[in-house]
């Protein structure tokens, strides 16, 4: 189980259990929980004029808010410090109110500071998720548990986001993450963006490209976000803008000095991007790495979110465990963890996709181009700040070392965006910081060990572990093992191609120690019955006749894994999880020839 942070004085401000939104690609329609019309803003005390909250109760809060303002220092003593570009060995950092005042190996206490001694931890600029979609006040405040102390939105309404920056000039904002965003994003009639039930302009052509930008400016717009997918990398057709609107709209941008980021999904779309001037390509494509498009990155010097979280979401190396994580796990709620199992893109970047994609990452770091941590989130299998955690181990994976990794979350972004003021600890700078057990640059999965957090010089106080969150304990008897019998359906928009074309089965699995009965019935592609049933153990051993086929099974947690021999070798390795509510059921498989399956079936 995770421990508890630090004892690190009384906080300033408490913060409550977060609770997650909904998948980013099934809703963006927050609006329909506010009152009004589309793109108003919640009627709720926070953002109105007059409301449940009287104006003398409102001046004492904010009289309370400028008081714990006040000065307040805290030494940090004995840590392992990643400046946000090397690490020091030994070092100590004072805060002084909001921000850092001195680094250095040996810093007097002042009178009346608390002091904390990080012998054995690391800390970390506050990180930086350089993805993000933000839907409500409370995805920040999620973030900030898990040490996500930035976020740079991608396409969010830019009344809310308006609302909430200027909750953050007034100092209200203290229990969140930071907010900068691209508010509406720039597409075409009927692109990508439009999909989400909220009404938003669109750009027709190149010729309004100017006046389209500057109104996305006037909303309050920090950067222009733009798509360039055409929907074929997903297996359909959708409208997108055309080089010549793309390049016009980067330029409008440029005119106004604010950065161009591009959405992309394909090969071709990150060469039209490139070639239109685009400042960073969101996303990383679909297909074979071009060392071309690599060279091209480089020589214009942009930089690359790949969002390995989201788009490798049906790889092996996706870190599908981050909802099982004891360092995690705790702290989401039940729809982060139901959000981080779910599969939206796994039909399209499969298993047989993945290598490719990570050798792209590999090829773009070889080549000096900059690579920025971001996670898409809250899309399916993501979780807001739990997946960028997730996102850091995914870019070790590709190829860049855990310093290279965590200057990805922390320097290099905020160098890009132009946030001067963060994403390092040195002097001056904002107290937004990060202390964690371990050595993050030597097993980058330590910046899961959280033991504070700080947003502006306050402690964040994480919420306190809720069992009913808690990942579960090894099953010891049968009745805690999840139940598969039952009548399943292939969901073919969340399944890649199905294992023997299975297209409805009804599992029967006997929990009886050491031994277990399987059997599936069913039907396959074009209605073909099947039937199959075997005797697993769960030793370890092979089958007591190696020359039949059979099954060795064990459970790990709630997750039954089996493997199919015959002749003595294995043949295939399967593995079954049933959801939290027993609605869904995910069987992955590995296949002969190193095919990978994943298939998500329904409860009838």
């Amino acid at each position: 189980m995770m421990k508890m942070p630090l004892p690190i004085g009384k906080p300033l401000r408490t913060q409550r259990v977060p609770r997650s939104r909904l998948g980013y690609r099934d809703c963006l329609q927050t609006q329909k929980t506010f009152a009004g019309t589309p793109g108003t803003l919640p009627t709720a005390p926070l953002y109105t004029k007059g409301g449940p909250m009287s104006h003398a109760l409102s001046t004492a809060l904010l009289l309370a808010s400028a008081a714990m303002l006040q000065a307040q220092s805290t030494l940090i003593q004995n840590a392992r410090v990643f400046d946000g570009v090397r690490m020091l060995p030994r070092a100590s950092v004072l805060i002084v109110d909001a921000k850092i005042q001195a680094v250095g190996p040996d810093l007097t206490l002042p009178a009346g500071a608390h002091l904390i001694d990080a012998a054995g931890k690391c800390l970390l600029p506050g990180l930086i998720d350089a993805h993000a979609h933000i839907q409500s006040p409370e995805d920040l405040k999620t973030a900030v548990v898990f040490g996500v102390t930035t976020y740079l939105d991608m396409f969010t309404l830019h009344t809310m986001a308006a609302a909430m920056r200027a909750e953050q000039q007034a100092g209200k904002a203290f229990d969140r993450a930071d907010l900068r965003s691209a508010g509406t994003l720039v597409t075409a009639p009927g692109g990508h963006g439009t999909e989400y039930g909220v009404s938003i302009p669109t750009l027709a052509g190149a010729k309004d490209a100017q006046a389209f930008v500057d109104a996305r400016i006037a909303e309050g717009s920090d950067y222009i976000k733009l798509v360039k997918d055409d929907g074929s990398a997903f297996g359909f057709h959708r409208p997108t803008l055309d080089r010549q609107t793309l390049a016009a709209a980067i330029a409008a941008a440029h005119l106004r000095k604010k950065l161009a980021i591009v959405h992309i999904a394909t090969l071709q779309d990150a060469r039209d991007a490139l070639e239109s001037g685009a400042d960073g390509i969101a996303h990383i494509y679909a297909g074979p790495p071009d060392p071309a498009i690599v060279r091209e990155a480089a020589a214009r010097r942009v930089f690359w979110v790949p969002t390995l979280a989201v788009n490798a979401e049906g790889c092996p190396e996706q870190s599908a465990a981050i909802a099982d994580d004891p360092r995690l796990a705790p702290y989401l709620s039940p729809q982060a963890v139901s959000n981080l199992r779910a599969r939206q893109l796994a039909a399209h970047f499969n298993a047989d996709a993945c290598p490719a994609m990570f050798e792209a990452v590999r090829q773009l770091k070889a080549a000096g181009v900059r690579i920025f941590a971001g996670t898409d989130v809250p899309n399916p299998g993501t979780a807001h700040g739990a997946s960028l955690h997730a996102e850091l181990e995914l870019l070790v994976k590709a190829g860049l070392t855990p310093v290279e990794a965590l200057a990805a979350a922390t320097s290099q972004p905020a160098a890009a965006f132009g946030l001067s003021d963060r994403g390092r600890i040195a002097p001056g700078l904002r107290a937004d910081l990060l202390l964690v057990e371990g050595e993050p640059d030597r097993d980058i999965r330590a910046t899961r060990n959280i033991a504070g957090i700080w947003k502006l010089g306050v402690a964040i106080s994480r919420p306190a572990p809720s069992p009913a969150s808690l990942p579960a304990a090894p099953a010891a008897t049968a009745d805690t093992r999840p139940d598969f019998t039952g009548t399943w359906k292939l969901n073919e928009t969340l399944s890649g191609t199905p294992a023997g074309g299975v297209r409805e089965v009804v599992f029967i699995i006997e929990h009886k120690d050491p031994n277990f009965k399987y059997s599936a019935t069913g039907k396959r592609a074009f209605n073909a019955a099947f039937s199959e049933a075997y005797e697993c153990t769960t030793d370890g051993k092979l089958p007591a006749d190696p020359a039949k086929v059979s099954m060795a099974g064990n459970w790990q947690s709630a997750t039954l894994l089996l493997s199919l021999y015959k002749d003595g070798k294995e043949l295939m390795k399967f593995s079954f999880r049933v959801s939290a509510d027993g609605k869904q059921m995910t069987r992955e498989a590995d296949l002969p020839g190193g095919r990978k399956i994943r298939e998500v079936y329904d409860r009838q």
